[in-house]
């Protein structure tokens, strides 16, 4: 049994998950504290390497330090989670 698999042209991330990507590592490379607010995207091992150069991974809102540049999932969060951050 073969498979034939075709790549589209235009292949690659998302706009959101592209902008969390590189902000992430941006402002790592500025040397800022950055806690990624859950998996930003849907891809373990771009979330490993993210983690591995620097960055946290927190799941609980209320553990991402009061220092930190806290970054959300590329593909958004419930309202509940920017009521939270524009009130803290």
């Amino acid at each position: 049994m073969s498979i034939e698999v075709y790549i589209a042209e235009q292949c690659g991330l998302c706009s959101g998950c592209s902008r969390a990507i590189n902000t992430v590592q941006e402002k790592l490379a500025q040397g800022k504290k950055v806690a990624m607010f859950k998996e930003i995207v849907h891809n373990k091992n771009v979330n490993a390497f993210l983690h591995n150069i620097g960055a946290m991974l927190v799941d609980d809102i209320h553990d991402i330090p009061q220092d930190a540049l806290a970054v959300i999932r590329g593909h958004g969060e419930p309202p509940k989670t920017y009521e939270y951050f524009d009130n803290a």
